[in-house]
């Protein structure tokens, strides 16, 4: 061991000797880490993302070099992913790049392009490292072996084989709560005559059935008040696909798929049908009865008091007088110019109305579904405005009021003016408890 007891000693060390010794050295920069999504561009000229609503698309691709073809990129690989899970997708697939890029060479199995091969897998439990490419990218599938649409009814016997089971188990115990479906039978079902098709609309609209479960990836969002949202809160979520009422048919709204469409309109089921829920029956409405009623409904926008209504037609000697008359009286009233007021509703029977009764924008327009018609060997009008839809009556302006003449004067030979054999959706509302705010509003159009 060494003193040193010498200042003059001290002095040959200068501080650049204890900077050596002690002074901490910079530490050197890291490289980033490239990415497995940037590596795989090295594979390939265009690696890219489509993000769809609930899932993306995962695309590697090269350009076409040969400048004569038409073709501009060739495609290696295209599948759907779950949302934001490029990263490790592209890490997976980096770890059979080689099988992917000279699939020609390797022994795998090729999938056709028309037809589903089905490569039966062996039932024994494998590590991550002998996972095929293929089960993989399974992996990141959107539905997982998840086939929803198993338990969806291929076809209109499928259908009301479903609808029969639902009805039947309803009536044997109604305080059972199922899980595939709901019923509500109460007396819109029961309370007047209705024709087959009217009776499968209310039923349509009573009966809901449930199909299935699905998976799918949802983002929860938290908003604030400057604009923007946040996700909260990822994970997937299970869907189930509901029938309703859509057109005078049956519709099942499946997710990321078109919906489906069905017409229990058969005379055998219909004849079932009726006997289990007891509605009671009449012929299909013509299209005479559905304009009488329709502008009868129509003049009480103008005149509530129906003896009043008819009052004029008995008081006038033609159409051209009652126009004049019942105008002059209605602007007395004041109130029927400048509020653009009209509506719309569906009838019984596939029919449909659509109205306005300011003044100074007059109509009335009647149709009915096409398919219903052709049915009931009808006329059709191909090129009407209405797709899918005939037009029966459509008239504008004061012509309205010569109309209700033409029809309606006739009515005067009956004991009673009213007619009982029609009732349409406005004139049940004042049965389902509304309060006269909510009625003005419906008449007002202001719900449409």
């Amino acid at each position: 061991m060494c003193c040193l007891e010498n200042e003059d000693c001290l002095e040959e060390f200068d501080d650049d000797f204890y900077d050596e010794e002690f002074e901490e050295k910079p530490s050197k920069t890291k490289k980033p880490k490239t990415s497995s999504f940037d590596t795989l561009k090295k594979y390939f000229d265009i690696v890219e993302v489509e993000e769809h609503e609930i899932y993306d698309l995962f695309i590697c691709k090269n350009k076409i070099k040969d400048k004569a073809s038409f073709i501009q990129y060739e495609a290696w690989l295209c599948t759907k992913i779950r949302k934001d899970k490029k990263e490790g997708f592209a890490e997976d697939v980096l770890k059979y790049i080689d099988k992917l890029i000279n699939f020609d060479k390797t022994d795998s199995t090729q999938l056709s392009l028309f037809i589903e091969t089905e490569i039966q897998k062996e039932n024994r439990k494998v590590s991550s490292k002998d996972l095929s490419f293929w089960d993989c990218i399974n992996d990141y599938y959107l539905f997982d072996l998840d086939d929803y649409l198993k338990d969806v009814p291929k076809d209109n016997e499928e259908m009301m084989a479903f609808v029969k089971e639902c009805i039947t188990l309803y009536f044997e115990n109604p305080e059972k709560e199922y899980d595939s479906f709901d019923f509500e039978y109460d007396e819109y079902l029961t309370s007047e005559p209705i024709s087959d098709r009217e009776m499968l609309s209310r039923l349509y609209t009573k009966l809901r059935m449930y199909f299935g479960l699905s998976t799918y990836v949802e983002d929860r969002y938290t908003d604030y008040f400057d604009g923007f949202s946040l996700i909260t809160n990822k994970g997937e979520t299970k869907k189930r696909f509901y029938s309703s009422y859509y057109g005078a048919r049956l519709e099942v709204t499946l997710y990321d798929e078109k919906s489906k469409f069905y017409d229990l309109y058969d005379k055998e089921f219909c004849s079932w049908l009726r006997e289990k829920l007891n509605v009671p029956y009449r012929e299909p409405l013509t299209d005479n009865e559905v304009i009488k009623d329709s502008l009868l409904d129509f003049s009480k926008r103008f005149i509530k008091d129906e003896k009043e209504f008819y009052s004029f037609i008995n008081d006038v000697k033609d159409a051209a007088d009652f126009r004049k008359n019942i105008v002059s009286y209605i602007k007395k009233l004041g109130n029927y110019t400048g509020h653009m007021g009209g509506g719309g509703s569906p009838l019984d029977d596939c029919y449909s109305i659509s109205y306005g009764y300011d003044l100074n924008h007059l109509n009335l327009e009647i149709s009915q579904l096409n398919e219903y018609r052709k049915q009931l060997d009808r006329e059709i009008d191909l090129k009407s405005s209405r797709e899918d839809y005939t037009y029966i009556f459509k008239v504008k302006g004061v012509e309205v009021f010569e109309k209700m003449y033409e029809y309606l004067s006739g009515n005067l030979d009956n004991s009673s003016t009213k007619l009982d054999s029609f009732k349409s959706t406005l004139n049940n509302v004042d049965e389902t408890g509304y309060s006269d705010e909510q009625l003005n509003c419906f008449m007002n159009g202001s719900l449409f």
